[in-house]
């Protein structure tokens, strides 16, 4: 039934084995000319001839759009496109958030000789309901992975549009890939082969068919892989993986030449389209086009920071669910109490993490799928009231607009499995992929400008990547990180001399924990300052050291960045990890100083501070203990003898908050009031948001709030 060689079906046999001099099936079939649109009958010489063909590009595109109004961008978007068509361009970029599926459509009804691929089926389905688009010789609707198996029955047509195209090249990887499962064979047969399986990755190209053809393996997909590893084996890889089941993995890692054999040339032009390109480069390269060959259009996602904002709330490490997830409960139930009058999704990733949420958490108003009523449920979703949709889909391709979706939670990171083949790539392009992942998830409950939604991210690795594309790669784009409410996008934005703002946090020096025990050093003097107490004379010069330095960063902090029409400053000391320790905290001993230097009127004479000084030192207060941020393996909390060594985890948000307490006082209800979250170190900045977070709760306006510490980590930049 199928060819040994190349793996299809021997009718449509690609690799000359097979006779097809009787099959209707040219490579070279030239396009029906009633394919072919003419918008120009002369060479265009002038702008008028020029505005001409503009206008009939258009009037085309009018009288093939599937819809009788455009959105905002989509007819300059198809002019754009279809100009690229007309000039001769192989391969076309789309990137757009702006109804791609209606422009495919238009494409494909201008052109009457198109192939269409989404991700999936249930998207593939879009196209034949919306747009009446039935498979026929004008018109082939299919989903990434079967086009390999459709398409070879069919001729060649004026376009290919791939719909999804940040998805295209993993859809494909897996389509191409083959898992050898050892458990499916004797030992007997396995131990017979030469060579170690284990170590098959380290062979030559021959050995890994030899033992292929060791295990007598003879289907289409084994088939398939055989032929391409024979025809490129410099394109493939093949490794073992024992993470569940002992297996041989053989899978592309170039994918120029099977797209080109199989896919690419079914078509004269190839249009791929996805709202998260964020790398036309690396794109292009992965899928092994030249980029010379490459028109690339590009629209901005009608993506608000004013009526978008993002919660780096770093609940937990969600890697490690078992002991984690735990910690996420209380704060998705503080959410759901919140937005108690609205719509929301909360995105799990993995039916783990959805289970948990649905045995953990009691709220009628969650609505859980399966993938057989996943329809049915995102219909009675849609058309509730205040549900909350709680999905591992990662709803690509779906749109949540105005009060369909208000907030969403995400719970867990989506990573692509770590293999063989994201190794050998690297970690440039791995970290592109899951911001690719991200910006999609931000993306769904967006859908035009005056669109809005809250957005919360629990799981502690999103916020570790998003600081390491801002200080590494920049793939995320700059209306993801302008809505981020407690982050700085500009990475070190140099306010002075000597106060710096980064992730949220404005500071005053780095601290190295390499240079803590030299004299002199800054490090050593802020571990004097924080062991300073009113009887220690032996740190007092430290301590002294630092107000100065403090009092001088919260001047430029009045003078250039709180506005004019503040005028007291509020400072708040961030509670010590332990009730004991907080009673004696340092940095309130700093702020009791810096309020008897506003009494003094040194603040105004010596620091040029003409803002009122408020004492709220004692504002926030512990009241349960929490394990200290600072300890880590090297310090150990406790030893037991039966366990050794155990160590206690940085705390949560939600544990932050939960051992805080806020005084009542009126003055957190006031608008000329800024308050200043002052700390001695700040690490990932969670104490902070916490505190921050509790201000607000108790009447303090969000815009007043600003949080500064006297060192960050660096540890904190290296994330």
């Amino acid at each position: 039934m199928y060819c040994q060689n190349c793996g299809i079906l021997k009718i449509n046999c690609i690799c000359g084995k097979y006779n097809k001099s009787d099959i209707n099936r040219n490579e070279n079939h030239e396009i029906n000319e009633e394919t072919k649109t003419d918008f120009s009958s002369d060479t265009v010489e002038n702008e008028s001839q020029v505005n001409s063909k503009q206008d009939k590009i258009q009037k085309t595109i009018k009288e093939n759009f599937p819809f009788s109004t455009f959105l905002e961008d989509q007819l300059e978007i198809l002019t754009e496109m279809v100009d690229a068509i007309e000039e001769g361009y192989k391969y076309i970029i789309l990137e757009s958030g702006v109804g791609k599926s209606a422009i495919a459509a238009t494409l494909a009804n201008i052109y009457k000789s198109s192939f269409i691929l989404s991700d999936n089926e249930k998207l593939q389905e879009k196209y034949h309901e919306e747009y009446d688009l039935i498979n026929n010789d004008k018109f082939y609707i299919s989903n990434h992975s079967d086009a390999f198996n459709e398409f070879e029955k069919l001729d060649k047509r004026k376009l290919l549009i791939v719909d999804d195209a940040h998805k295209f090249d993993e859809n494909i990887a897996d389509f191409f890939s083959c898992a050898i499962h050892l458990s499916d064979f004797d030992d007997e047969l396995i131990d017979s082969f030469y060579c170690d399986v284990r170590d098959i990755e380290n062979k030559e190209v021959d050995v890994w068919l030899d033992f292929i053809n060791h295990l007598s393996l003879d289907d289409e997909k084994v088939n398939r892989v055989k032929y391409n590893i024979k025809e490129n084996p410099d394109d493939w890889i093949c490794f073992y993986d024992d993470f569940r089941d002992k297996k041989i993995v053989f899978k592309p890692l170039n994918l120029e030449n099977i797209l080109k054999k199989y896919l690419l040339n079914k078509a004269e032009i190839c249009i791929f389209m996805s709202s998260t390109i964020l790398n036309k480069e690396i794109f292009a390269d992965e899928l092994g086009l030249d980029i010379s060959e490459v028109k690339f259009v590009h629209k901005d996602f009608h993506f608000s920071s004013d009526t978008n904002q993002i919660y780096l709330r770093n609940c937990a490490d969600m890697k490690n669910f078992k002991k984690k997830v735990k910690l996420v409960s209380p704060f998705i139930e503080d959410m759901l109490e919140k937005h108690k009058k609205e719509k929301g999704i909360i995105h799990t990733d993995r039916p783990r993490y959805t289970n948990y949420i649905k045995n953990q958490i009691d709220n009628p108003r969650l609505m859980f799928h399966s993938d057989e009523d996943y329809d049915d449920k995102l219909k009675e979703f849609k058309n509730s009231s205040n549900s909350i949709l709680v999905s591992e889909s990662r709803v690509e391709g779906m749109a949540f607009p105005k009060d369909i979706c208000r907030f969403q939670i995400i719970l867990k990171e989506h990573l692509l499995p770590y293999d063989k083949r994201a190794k050998v790539k690297g970690s440039n392009w791995y970290s592109y992929k899951k911001a690719i992942y991200l910006v999609q998830l931000l993306q769904r409950a967006t859908r035009s400008e005056d669109d809005g939604c809250i957005t919360y991210i629990l799981d502690d690795n999103i916020s570790k990547t998003i600081r390491k594309d801002i200080i590494d790669y920049n793939f995320i784009p700059d209306y993801i990180l302008d809505s981020i409410a407690d982050m700085d996008i500009e990475g070190c934005e140099l306010i002075s001399d000597n106060i710096r703002k980064q992730f949220g946090v404005y500071y005053l020096f780095d601290y190295d924990k390499n240079t803590k025990y030299r004299t002199g050093s800054l490090s050593k003097k802020l571990l004097n300052y924080k062991d300073y107490s009113d009887d220690s004379i032996d740190y007092k010069d430290e301590f002294d050291y630092f107000n100065n330095e403090l009092m001088k960063a919260l001047s430029v902090l009045s003078n250039q960045v709180i506005p004019n029409n503040i005028s007291k400053l509020a400072l708040v000391s961030v509670p010590s990890s332990t009730v004991e320790r907080d009673a004696l905290a340092t940095m309130r001993k700093s702020i009791n100083c810096i309020e008897n230097w506003y009494d003094e009127g040194k603040t105004e004479t010596d620091f040029c501070c003409k803002k009122e000084i408020i004492n709220c030192g004692n504002l926030l207060t512990r009241i349960s203990d929490v394990s200290t941020s600072h300890l880590s393996k090297t310090q150990p909390m406790f030893y037991d003898v039966t366990t050794s060594y155990k160590y206690k985890s940085r705390p949560s948000y939600i544990e932050h908050k939960n051992s805080i307490e806020c005084s009542k006082s009126e003055i957190l209800e006031r608008d000329d009031v800024a308050f200043i979250i002052l700390d001695d170190i700040s690490t990932r900045g969670t104490v902070m948001d916490a505190c921050e977070d509790i201000l607000i709760d108790n009447g303090a306006n969000k815009e007043n709030i600003y949080k500064f510490a006297l060192f960050k980590t660096k540890w904190c930049n290296n994330d």
